[in-house]
Formats: structure tokens, sequence, C-alpha cells
């Protein structure tokens, strides 16, 4: 049985939580293996010697299909709790954040994004119970970051919902709250003033051109935030031919390109160096290292230097047009 901690009402839940200045440069890292015990800190040593400051910890929540009512967290207490002391003792900056993850799709293009869930009461309650145990586990293990949600871009419309699951949020964590949207939805999202930042999950297509769209899609994100922090809270690119494209999609089929993933790479941190977002995640760090069947890892692959690189170069010089 998964116990919640207990936890009274933070001192400062009514209001926001001063937002720091410094930005964090991450990876993110998916719970994702199907040993419900299995123990991640390899993982965690492994972006801790990639250079990263940051580590953002993503946390399946299960749902049966696209209209189902009832997600279940997908991961242990324990095993969340376990890596997070892991990152912590590691010197990261970590946040939080549930992705639901279906076990079944109607179609080909079924995802989180489309849920429509048959009792809308129940899956209100059952997600807010959800992100209740992770809040809580967040908050003891000194994570900094809580995102509330990611990519559900057919529920965002229910603003009233979404504003009671981030108050009951904030007597959970006392740390900075945000919303994952995803890069064609995120001016939709009519919430956003209830969080502290506006997250963005960057997937645009950049087969026209990376450069541009890049700014193209930053500056799009900007204008949303509104002079609120922006968090790139998801961005990569899988090892395929078709990356540039569909960088969402690592189903398409197409042939290994791994170094056109390298590439896309460089062009993001070209971009996220001159735009210098409040934190930037790499998508995803989980995964056998350079295995087809986990196409958007860069682990074992050229992309993992050109992280290691993008780490090592100081803030001041990651801007092109910066350097002297």
């Amino acid at each position: 049985m998964i116990r919640v901690l207990p936890v009274g009402l933070l001192a400062a839940c009514g209001a926001p939580p001063p937002v720091s200045a410094t930005a964090a440069d991450g990876v993110s890292l998916g719970l994702f293996a199907s040993d419900a015990l299995y123990d991640y800190g390899s993982l965690v040593e492994e972006i801790d010697g990639l250079g990263a400051d940051a580590l953002l910890l993503v946390v399946p929540v299960d749902l049966a299909d696209s209209t189902a009512s009832v997600p279940r967290l997908g991961v242990p207490l324990p095993t969340l709790q376990r890596t997070l002391r892991q990152a912590h003792a590691a010197g990261l900056s970590v946040s939080v954040m549930p992705v639901i993850d279906l076990g079944a799709r109607a179609h080909a293009g079924d995802w989180r994004g489309r849920l429509a869930p048959s009792e809308p009461e129940r899956f209100w309650a059952a997600y807010g119970a959800a992100l209740d145990r992770i809040a809580v586990a967040a908050e003891a293990g000194g994570a900094t970051r809580l995102v509330v949600g990611s990519e559900l871009s057919s529920l965002e419309s229910d603003s009233d919902r979404w504003e009671a699951v981030i108050a009951q949020a904030r007597t959970r964590f006392g740390g900075r709250l945000t919303y994952s949207a995803n890069w064609d939805h995120h001016r939709e999202v009519p919430f956003w003033d209830a969080l502290d930042e506006v997250g963005v999950s960057a997937y645009h297509p950049v087969d026209a051109g990376p450069d541009r769209a890049w700014t193209d899609a930053l500056e799009a994100a900007r204008a949303t935030a509104d002079g609120q922090p922006l968090v790139i809270t998801e961005y990569g690119y899988p090892a395929l031919a078709s990356a540039a494209e569909r960088p969402w999609d690592e189903t398409t089929g197409a042939t290994s390109d791994e170094a056109l993933q390298a590439r896309l790479y460089e062009a993001a941190h070209r971009a996220l160096g001159c735009a210098a977002p409040a934190a930037t995640f790499a998508w995803n760090w989980f995964g056998l290292e350079a295995d087809p069947a986990s196409p958007f890892s860069p682990r074992g692959r050229p992309a993992a230097a050109v992280l290691r690189e993008h780490f090592a170069t100081d803030p001041s010089q990651r801007c092109p047009s910066e350097r002297t």
C-alpha cells in the first residue's frame, strides 16, 4: 500500500513563492522502468556527471485510456522518495512533473492531449489525489519546482478545476508551481496567472530551419508568458531521420539518425542560450544506451556529448552573437 506522509498547511501558501534569478539547465529522468522498485541512482549519477545542475523527475500517472476516469500514481512513493534523495545528494536542483501515461490507445493519434474522461468529477478527484501524493513527496525531498500537469490540452479550458488543483498543491508544496503546455497550445491555457511560471513542452517542427524555428517558438512562448518566468519543461529529439519534421514522434518508423539528433540539439542550445529561460530540461535520460527502442534518450549517442559541452559552457557564452 502506498502511504501518504502527513503534512500541514505551509506557512506561505497564500502567496506565490519568489522565483530564483538563477537559470537551471538540466535533463529529465522518467521513472519509467517496468520494475516498480528499480533504483535510478546510477542514472542520476550519469546526469550529474554530464555537468547538469538540474533534474526533472518525471512521474507516470497511469490511465487506462483517454476516456477513463481513474488516474493512479504509476510508481511507488518509496521509489520517488529514494530518487529525490539521490538527486539531492548529487547536488542537483530537482523539479517534479507528473505525466499521464495511457495504457491503451483507441487509434494512432490518441494521446494525453485528447483526454475525455467519461466521469469528469471522478477523474479530477483521482488526479488531485495523485498530485497530492507527488507534491508531498516533492516537498519532503527538497524539490524546488512542481509541474501540476503536462500536455493535457483537451482539459485546459476547465480553469475552475485547474485553479482548485493549483490551490491544493500550494498547501502541500512550498516551491514554484508551473504547468507544461504543449508547444502548439500554450496560448490557450487560461490559468497561467494562478501559477508562478509558464511551462512549454517544445517539440515544434524545425524542418524548415532549426534556428529560425526555435527563434519563432521562443518568441511565441515569451509572448504567452507576458512577464512570467518561462520554463522549457521538455526539449529534445528522437534519433530518427524524421526528428526535424516530427520532433515529438518516436513511432514514425524512420531510419536511425543519431547525427541528426545531435545537430538538432546543437541548434536548440544556440537558441536557448540566447533566450535564457528560467529552466530547460532535455528529454529524456531514461533508456538503455543507444537502444533503438528508446530513440529519445541521448544516452550512448552523440547528443550526450552535445549536452555535456552545453553544460560546460559558461551561460554568458552560450549565445553565439555574444561570444567574443
